[in-house]
């Protein structure tokens, strides 16, 4: 039996070496029992320096210094470690926090989402606990990135000397100011008009055959 409970836990072992996101896991004590191939390459954090080793130890390659982190908000809310996430949700058992941590990879730093669950052992009593640990630094710098092409196409849209607007349903919608200035209707009115009443009653025709040219792809 006991070799048996030695050969599950060396499988355990290797399933979590082998994760693909930066794993570790800790006893009922937070003592490191486990601690992944991918969670050194993030920190440069050898198993050996920090396996049995507790006091918070293992948010030291992440902030720098021991300190709390989401793994202590399994088993109830604390508002001043949730405070230092950007966000912390709570799905049954499960916690995902995110955060930035800035030494990891040699101090440069990464955005990450963090995954917390409690382990439970066979009386169905917590034994500990595993996090995993994402680098979303790319998906992080691409919002960002996307944050300022959308400001810099609404400061174009906005100071454009031509009137800009969506045509949905047969109303404009999100109208720049040019388009105020030149129909000389408010925000409401435009909501409230159709714009075949904007065109003049001779080309009124022309413009609805080319709204409908230009919807089927023309």
């Amino acid at each position: 039996a006991e070799e048996k409970l030695k050969a599950a836990n060396r499988r355990l072992n290797e399933i979590i070496d082998f994760l693909p996101d930066a794993t570790f896991v800790v006893d009922k004590d937070g003592k490191v029992i486990a601690w992944n191939r991918a969670i050194e390459e993030m920190t440069g954090v050898k198993k050996e320096e920090i396996v049995g080793k507790g006091n918070h130890i293992y948010t030291v390659p992440f902030y720098g210094e021991a300190r709390p982190n989401v793994l202590d908000l399994i088993n109830g809310h604390n508002p001043d470690i949730a405070g230092k996430y950007r966000y912390v949700k709570r799905k049954g058992d499960v916690l995902y926090g995110e955060v930035f941590v800035p030494k990891v990879y040699g101090g440069r730093g990464a955005h990450v989402w963090a995954i917390v669950a409690p382990l439970f052992d066979s009386e169905g009593k917590q034994a500990g606990a595993i996090e995993s640990v994402r680098d979303i630094t790319e998906f992080k710098e691409a919002e960002a990135a996307l944050r300022q092409s959308e400001e810099n196409y609404r400061l174009v849209i906005e100071n454009s000397r031509d009137a800009i607007f969506i045509l949905q349903n047969e109303r404009i919608q999100f109208p720049n100011p040019r388009t105020h200035q030149l129909l000389g209707y408010t925000v409401a009115e435009l909501r409230e008009t159709v714009f075949a009443n904007c065109v003049h009653p001779e080309d009124r025709d022309m413009a609805a055959l080319q709204q409908k040219e230009i919807l089927a792809g023309r």
